[in-house]
């Protein structure tokens, strides 16, 4: 007899928090995004739920070429929401500090992709959306980035437990937006409607061990 899958203690979480949720009297959500890929399956299966602001603070991508490629597609994807999920969604776009954001994170230059370096650039951008609910009172909170295979949604969720000890008045949506084919229905979003799809997490840092990563791969074929 198959052994049933233990359910991810966010994704138990999740569910808990849509009970409480009335979809005839769509409560505000910040939903924090940092591509388009990450956003698409997310904003379909929220926007069922939620009356949604797409908070685009992408201030660890670089080079400033490849933040404005990836803004362009958050863009074109909130229109595609608005028309093909029904979605009721706004957009903010924080202007972007790169450079001091590339400065913070350079002590993990040479750590690679879910070290520490991560876990502060998701507390940095995760504190800046939860400073911007709280001033603009919103309903809830969450983040698309549980949805990505590369990124560890345990660690982000624990981060922003973290946080949340500093807004008590805030409702946070605990995720694993990769679970139950989230990350499949996005890549299939992906390929529906040929969103641009980056090869890297973001920052100088990633784009550097892709490099690496990339070379390495050269050598052995």
């Amino acid at each position: 007899m198959a052994r049933k899958k233990k359910v991810s203690k966010y994704v138990e979480l999740f569910d808990e928090t849509l009970k409480l949720v009335n979809k005839q009297d769509k409560p505000t959500l910040l939903l924090q995004a940092c591509c388009a890929p990450c956003s698409s399956a997310v904003l379909e299966l929220l926007s069922e739920h939620f009356k949604i602001t797409l908070f685009f603070n992408g201030h660890n991508i670089y080079p400033y070429a490849e933040y404005e490629k990836r803004l362009t597609e958050v863009k074109r994807l909130v229109e595609i929401a608005i028309h093909d999920f029904n979605a009721e969604i706004d957009l903010v776009v924080i202007n972007p500090q790169i450079d001091d954001y590339t400065n913070k994170l350079a002590f993990g230059k040479d750590m690679k992709e879910n070290s520490v370096r991560c876990q502060v650039c998701y507390s940095m951008r995760l504190k800046e959306t939860l400073d911007y609910a709280k001033a603009h009172h919103f309903d809830y909170v969450t983040t698309v980035m549980t949805i990505s295979r590369q990124k560890c949604s345990e660690k982000i969720n624990t981060v922003a437990e973290k946080l949340m000890n500093l807004y008590p008045d805030l409702t946070y949506v605990y995720s694993d937006f990769k679970k139950r084919g989230g990350n499949t229905r996005s890549s299939e979003l992906c390929k529906e409607y040929n969103l641009y799809q980056q090869q890297y997490c973001g920052c100088l840092y990633s784009l550097e061990d892709k490099i690496r990563r990339d070379k390495e791969k050269e050598i052995d074929e």
